[in-house]
Formats: C-alpha cells, structure tokens, sequence
C-alpha cells in the first residue's frame, strides 16, 4: 500500500513541476531580441486575419517601440524566428501583394516599404491557388509560414490563422514608416473587406 502511494505521491509531484514550468514560460514571454538588427520579436496567438492581425500588431509596443507585422527581409532573420518561436506554421508576416498584380509572384511588398528583395516560398508558392474557405482563385494576397524550414505560402487575406509574428523596431525614415491600412485598401484585392475591418 504505501509504495502504491509513493507512486501516487511520485506522479503527482511530476504533474504538479511540469504545470509550474509550462505557466512560468508563459508569464515570462516576452519579445526576443535579434542582435543582428536590434529588432524585437514575438509570437501572438489567436485565431486571426491578415486585417486583425494587422491591426493588433498596430496597437502594440515593447519598450515604447511600435508594433507591426514582422517583415523577414533576409534568411538569417527568417531562421531566427522561425527557430525562435518553435516554428510557427500558419503565423501571418507582414507581406502583401498589390492589386492588380499582373503575375503571381509580382507585386509582394512588405507592410513597412522595405525592399522585397528576399523570398523563402515554398515549392510551388506563390500560387494564388485553390479556393480557401470560399475564397475563390486569384485571392491569395497575403503572406504566411506554411512549414518545412521557415517557408512561406500565399493565402486569403480573410482566412483565419493561428497567430501572427510581430516585430518591434524604431523607424527613423518617415519614407519607412508602415504602410497604414488605407494605403493598403487602394493596393489590394481585398480592400472591401478591409474597409468593413476599420
């Protein structure tokens, strides 16, 4: 009887340090700092859109530095969040293609007007492909991990996804400042739905 209740005792003691463990990483989470930029970044949870996610992003800051989407603009930042954040599948970034983009891998810009100069698509991505929670082809707008080693995939603007990475930076070029939604409105397919958003 009482090695069953050392057991017992044994078990509960285990479940009991791995729940305090489990809630002290989550009281403690905060955005982590990439040396190579100074940039801050983190992983928000919740089931979101683009739009939301922009939004929430927006309304963010971290040590009094504004909040937005987080634009990966070289493989090295986009392996330290990837790798940060435990892989992130179906995380929104902060990239976007324009309206009337006349190819599917045209027009991608990035929420703060830096150079869209690197890409980690996965195979076959851009797509602009299959219908996604009623959204027809043609629709995919918007950027996000999909999975493999950080890679990127074109989705609707309008479909919901786990979460969204956010980065925290001090522009000091005005010409750099975050695109604002209305901007966004006259560059995407989707700009209706972004109106109904603000």
């Amino acid at each position: 009887m009482t090695l069953r209740r050392l057991k017992s005792f044994s078990f509960g003691l285990a479940l009991c340090c791995l729940c305090l463990f489990i809630a002290e990483i989550t009281a403690n989470s905060e955005p982590v700092q990439w040396p190579v930029n100074g940039h801050w970044y983190d992983a928000i949870g919740g089931s979101l859109t683009w739009i939301q996610a922009f939004q929430d992003a927006r309304s963010r800051s971290y040590q009094d530095l504004p909040g937005h989407l987080a634009t990966l603009t070289s493989q090295g930042e986009n392996d330290f969040v990837w790798q940060t954040f435990l892989q992130p599948d179906g995380y929104w970034l902060g990239g976007f293609q324009i309206r009337l983009a006349k190819k599917i891998d045209k027009g991608w810009m990035w929420i703060t007007r830096e150079r869209w100069s690197f890409t980690n698509w996965s195979d076959y991505e851009p797509n602009d492909c299959c219908e996604t929670q009623g959204v027809e082809d043609g629709e995919e707008n918007s950027l996000h991990f999909l999975h493999g080693e950080g890679e990127w995939n074109d989705i609707p603007t309008d479909s919901e996804q786990p979460g969204y990475i956010i980065e925290y930076e001090q522009r000091l070029e005005q010409s750099l400042a975050p695109i604002k939604l209305k901007d966004i409105h006259q560059l995407t397919t989707t700009w209706a739905k972004i109106k109904q958003a603000q």
